[in-house]
């Protein structure tokens, strides 16, 4: 809490490459508590974890939005983040390549930065132990409990009595290791069950849970979604930005990457730049892929 006893948000961003999901606000007041050394660490070792699921993993260290770039985006996820905001979910979805990961991995290494991150998973289909949620619940609870040490005593609590709770279902994991913990405190299936759990942390007692989504506009996420009262989250489709914005920052893009030697001072030229980002037709990815290709 802060000191004028309005409560203080964390942020946690679980991200997919395909499908991401979300983030979440604790008080800030557990940080009291906080103290590494604990006897009961032992308990959480037997939880199967992917530690590369972080956003902040090595595996999964990537560049963030281009400075100036997806300003107004963020800022508007952010304002959510931070407010009041009844609805507990925002959906960041578009076609690929239009900078839905890179725009979640900015939030939450925004977030981590300001020590303001509870947790992230970046699912994979390339990783054999991040293509489904099988760990993300377990990947959660043992990152919320490196952070805070009373979040750490009821999970390992939790761990304790239920010695096989990696077994249990993703809704009892969700429940025993991460809902009930921050309440004392404060497949294609597998992701339609995982939102509609998120849905269910909107009536926590104390603190504030905001969960960030970004994917493709995939079945699975929406069948999730439809079961969820239209008041409890935000829709926002990525190519419902006007084109003018997304093209101002492609623009800005390509001045970065194909910033020219000394030796190639005029060039590209605004009109080159101009032709390039007219070929991106909005698309980040191919912006990417053209920069890397072209030489000097």
């Amino acid at each position: 809490m802060t000191s004028d006893g309005h409560p203080s948000n964390k942020f946690w961003n679980h991200r997919r490459i395909g499908n991401e999901v979300g983030q979440q606000n604790v008080h800030d007041d557990l940080h009291v508590y906080q103290n590494p050394s604990d006897a009961s660490s032992h308990l959480l070792t037997p939880l199967p974890t992917a530690p590369q699921a972080a956003c902040y993993a090595y595996d999964s260290r990537h560049d963030g939005c281009l400075e100036g770039t997806r300003a107004d985006l963020l800022k508007e996820i952010e304002i959510w983040a931070e407010g009041t905001d009844e609805r507990a979910i925002v959906w960041l979805n578009g076609w690929a390549g239009t900078g839905r990961s890179t725009t979640a991995r900015t939030l939450a290494l925004r977030y981590h930065e300001q020590n303001r991150l509870s947790a992230s998973f970046l699912f994979s289909r390339d990783q054999e132990d991040r293509p489904h949620a099988g760990k993300v619940f377990t990947s959660i609870a043992t990152q919320l409990a490196e952070q805070n040490a009373l979040l750490k005593k009821y999970i390992c609590e939790a761990v304790a009595e239920y010695r096989d709770i990696a077994h249990h279902s993703l809704r009892d994991q969700w429940i025993r290791l991460i809902l009930r913990p921050l309440n004392e405190c404060v497949d294609e299936n597998d992701v339609r069950g995982v939102i509609q759990l998120f849905a269910e942390a909107k009536g926590l007692g104390k603190g504030r849970l905001r969960h960030f989504l970004t994917n493709r506009q995939e079945t699975s996420i929406r069948l999730g979604l439809g079961e969820i009262p239209g008041d409890q989250y935000h829709d926002s489709v990525l190519q419902s930005i006007s084109s003018s914005m997304v093209d101002q920052d492609i623009l800005i893009y390509f001045g970065h990457a194909l910033k020219a030697p000394s030796s190639l001072a005029q060039w590209p030229s605004e009109a080159e730049l101009a032709r390039l980002v007219e070929q991106a037709e909005g698309l980040f990815i191919w912006a990417a892929t053209a920069c890397r290709f072209i030489k000097f």
